[in-house]
Formats: C-alpha cells, structure tokens, sequence
C-alpha cells in the first residue's frame, strides 16, 4: 500500500513492461500550499528484495568478491567485469539470511553457518522499489565446501578473487570498485573488524 502525504494523490497507473522486473508508470497529483495543482510522472522498476554478503577471513585478512559482466554496466562503456560481493532475489517465503547463505553457496560453493546483518538499504530509491539486506560472514568459521552451482542468470562465468581488505578499500577509494552495496560492506567490514558474539543471525 503506498503511503504518500495528504497534499499528493496518487492518480494513475500503466504498466509499461512485465519482464525481468516490473516497470510501471506512476500519474501523482501534487497541490501546493498556495492551493495550485501540478501532475508529476514516475517511472518506478518493481523488484524484489536482495539478499547480499561481503565474506572475509579474519586469518588472511582478505575479502572474497566476484568478478562478472553487468550489461547495465558495460552499456554505458565502463569495465569489462564487475567487482561485487554474492547476493540475490530473496525468495517468496525466505527470510534474507537464508537467501545470504543460500547465494553464497550457489555462487562460491562456500556453505556458511551463519551470516551477521549490517543493515537494509535502499540502493536507488529515485527509481526502484529494491531494498537489500546487507550482511557480512566470517570464512574461517565455514566448517564445509559444496560445488558451485552455476547462475544461468549472468552473462559468461563468475570468477571468484581473494583481495586484501586494505586493498579493497583502497579500490573502493580510487573507483576499481564501484558497486555500492559492495563499496558500504566493506567499509562496514574496515569499520567494525569481525563478527562479534551474540551478532549473528542463523538460519
């Protein structure tokens, strides 16, 4: 249910494409203190909500980030492969820590036992309706390694690379990393250190 305020009414609404997402176009009527009324168009992409994890170890002092082609991205003629930590759709029914741990395992092989949320974000609220649950997870309490399982949803194969967390911030600094929600897990990760007890949510 929306939830404008009194002065804007929301008064129209198309569907404009029913695909991947869904994108629709919202009519709002917006009235002025002054008692004018003007009608203000929005095009919103319906998505589901993310599930999204930055895993590290504490031993190496290294992140684990996947390297992969993003159409929106290379459209625009920047990097070839994107930088960016596991996440997905969470699933009708599941919580987001369970779609954390089940990303991880589906993209990296790695099964986590338990994931430590940092917090829910809304990464482009000008445009979508996609809020991710972001969280980070401690690689040197994984006790167990599956098979990858492989995402028929990518452009070409994941590629999965250990950075020094020193080095990630840096590149988060210098623009080598660009993908937001990766960019504030690892910030989080500088900030915070390691999990801390009582922290964790498990699944």
């Amino acid at each position: 249910m929306s939830k404008f305020p009194a002065h804007i009414r929301l008064i129209k609404v198309e569907t404009l494409s029913e695909d991947w997402n869904v994108l629709r176009r919202y009519s709002l009527e917006h009235r002025s203190p002054d008692g004018s009324v003007s009608i203000h168009h929005r095009e919103v992409v319906h998505k589901p909500d993310t599930a999204n994890v930055l895993a590290y170890s504490r031993t190496r002092g290294t992140v684990l980030l996947l390297s992969q082609i993003r159409a929106a991205v290379a459209l625009v003629g920047n990097a070839e492969r994107f930088l960016e930590v596991p996440g997905g759709i969470v699933d009708s029914g599941e919580s987001p820590a369970a779609a954390a741990i089940r990303e991880v395992r589906e993209e990296t092989g790695i099964v986590l036992d338990c994931v430590r949320l940092v917090g829910c974000f809304y990464l482009s609220p000008t445009l979508s309706t996609e809020r991710s649950y972001l969280f980070l997870a401690d690689l040197d309490c994984v006790t167990q390694k599956s098979s990858a399982i492989s995402c028929t949803d990518t452009l070409g194969e994941i590629e999965l690379t250990e950075i020094p967390v020193t080095e990630a911030v840096a590149m988060c600094w210098t623009g080598a990393i660009t993908d937001a929600k990766t960019a504030l897990l690892i910030f989080a990760l500088a900030n915070t250190g390691a999990c801390r007890k009582g922290d964790t949510l498990h699944d």
